[in-house]
This record gives structure tokens, C-alpha cells and sequence, in this order.
């Protein structure tokens, strides 16, 4: 399946048009929990804030890992 992981912010958005190709909803979501905890602990930029969401090829939201509160979890 793919899976596009968009950043967004209330008024802000940032697009992913690229996508990314997994085997199952459950990598994809491992993999947008990484990416928002990833960006909580970034020094380059603030991004409280924020969230990761995963959309399907439909442009459907199935998931939403918010940079506040992203913590890495334990597979």
C-alpha cells in the first residue's frame, strides 16, 4: 500500500507528493510515530505544534502522530 506522510500545523502544511510503499497500516504507522518523534527532538526547528499524518493513494487520513506528544514506541 502507499502511504503519503504529510506534516501539518493549524494554517501550516507541508506535502508529501512522493509517498512511500508499505506492506501493512501497521509500518506505516510505526513509521509516522518515528517521524513525529524524530522532530520533537530536532534542533534545527520548532515543531511543536505539529502532527504527522499518514493519508492513503485516496488522499484519506488514517492516522495522526502529533509531534507533542511522539514517543518511540517499543516494537
Amino acid at each position: 500500500m502507499r502511504v503519503f506522510f504529510d506534516y501539518v500545523k493549524k494554517g501550516e502544511s507541508l506535502l508529501d507528493y512522493r509517498g512511500d510503499d508499505f506492506c501493512s497500516p501497521r509500518g506505516a504507522i510505526e513509521f509516522a510515530q518515528a517521524m513525529a518523534h524524530y522532530l520533537k527532538h530536532s534542533l534545527n526547528e520548532d515543531w511543536s505544534g505539529w502532527a504527522v499524518e499518514a493519508r492513503n493513494v485516496e488522499g484519506l487520513k488514517f492516522y495522526s502522530a502529533s509531534v507533542d506528544t511522539a514517543e518511540l514506541i517499543s516494537v
